[in-house]
Parts: structure tokens; C-alpha cells; sequence
């Protein structure tokens, strides 16, 4: 092959490689929009190095400023910055955030901290959407919170339901030991009925027999 041919080859190859590429970077551009997925690269002092364009077009021009006045309209870094705790522990660090601009759209971002060519230490960023993740954990807190209050409520039913009980039981109980002391009252009245109908019955004997002593004299005479 001529050195010319072997020049345009290469620059056909060159022009293909780099047509895969803006294809390439088109479909990760897309898959980060639909998937409400953000990228950025923040530096030591908190300078935006990198946003992905579609999330770009949200936030707009990103040089020169720094990241917690780009995403959170703050004027200083925030509380509780990923970003930070990745450089200081040069650790991979998850964290979770609200973005205000984006209607209080709920994002877990997961910072990972690495050097680049310079020795410089930044931060890569992936913004990922967590809003129906929430949803479904308020959902899960709703249907934790209304089981809960069930629990309670049934809880204060049986609680009232054993009282009645209790009370129920009581008074049985009282019945039953004023009963007892009726049929002790009955049984002793009764007794002492017994004992005056056979008084009763001795008396009559004894008249009785009084009677027949007097007719039996009476007729002596």
C-alpha cells in the first residue's frame, strides 16, 4: 500500500473511530436523560470540572463555579458534602440529596474519588434519581404507620374488652358469695324450721298424752 493510501486509510479509520464515539457519547447522553441520571466531576475547591450535557441543560454553563452554588443555589458547601468526605477519606461515599431547582427532586449520589494525570485529586459524581424508591418508602411508612395505629386501636379494644371482663368476672363473683350466704340463711332457717315442726310434733304427742291420762282418771272415778 502507498504512503498516500496508507494515510487515507488511517484517516478513514480516525474519522470512524471518531463517529463511534459522538454515537456512543449521543446513547450515553440519552440513556442519563431518560433516566433522570446526572454526572459531574468537582475538584478539591469545589469547581464544577464536568456536568453531562443533558443535565446541563437544566443547570446551564457550569464553568467557573462552584458546585454547591451550581446544583444547590448555596453560598457555601454544604453540611453534609459527599464530595468532601470522598477527598478526605479518598473512600467512595453515598450520600443523599434534594434538589431544590428540580422541584425537590430526591437524588442518592455516590461520590468516587480519584486522581488524575496531575496527581490532583476530584471527585466523579453519579447523580442518580431515587424518586420512586421514596415514593415507595413513604407508601411502606403510610401502611407502617396505619398497621401501627390498627395495633393501638385494637390493643385499646381488647383492653377495654378485658376490663369488662374483669369487672364482669367481679361481679359474678360477688353474686355468687351473696347466693352463698342466701342459701346459708335458707339452710339455716330451714333447719330451725325442722326443729320447731318436731317441737311442734312433741308438743302435740305430749298433749296428747295428757288428754289420755285425764279421760283414763276421769273414768276411774
Amino acid at each position: 500500500m502507498l504512503k498516500n493510501e496508507k494515510k487515507d486509510h488511517s484517516s478513514v479509520i480516525l474519522k470512524q473511530k471518531d463517529t463511534e464515539i459522538v454515537t456512543l457519547k449521543k446513547q450515553i447522553e440519552f440513556i442519563l436523560g431518560a433516566t433522570n441520571t446526572g454526572i459531574d466531576i468537582i475538584d478539591s475547591d469545589y469547581n464544577v470540572r464536568y456536568v453531562n450535557t443533558e443535565w446541563a441543560k437544566i443547570y446551564g454553563d457550569y464553568i467557573g463555579r462552584k458546585c454547591y452554588e451550581y446544583f444547590m443555589g448555596a453560598d457555601k458547601a454544604c453540611p453534609k458534602c459527599g464530595a468532601r468526605e470522598a477527598l478526605e477519606t479518598k473512600k467512595q461515599v453515598i450520600s443523599e440529596e434534594i434538589l431544590v431547582r428540580e422541584g425537590n427532586r430526591p437524588i442518592e449520589v455516590v461520590s468516587m474519588p480519584y486522581q488524575d494525570e496531575y496527581g490532583n485529586w476530584l471527585v466523579a459524581e453519579v447523580n442518580i434519581d431515587i424518586t420512586e424508591r421514596k415514593k415507595i418508602e413513604q407508601k411502606f411508612k403510610n401502611y407502617q404507620a396505619e398497621l401501627e395505629l390498627r395495633v393501638r386501636v385494637r390493643t385499646a379494644e381488647l383492653s377495654n374488652a378485658n376490663d369488662e371482663l374483669n369487672k364482669e368476672i367481679i361481679h359474678r363473683v360477688q353474686v355468687e358469695e351473696e347466693l352463698k350466704e342466701k342459701m346459708i340463711d335458707l339452710e339455716r332457717f330451714a333447719k330451725i324450721a325442722v326443729d320447731r315442726e318436731l317441737k311442734m310434733e312433741e308438743l302435740e304427742r305430749r298433749i296428747k298424752e295428757l288428754e289420755a291420762m285425764l279421760n283414763t282418771q276421769s273414768r276411774k272415778k
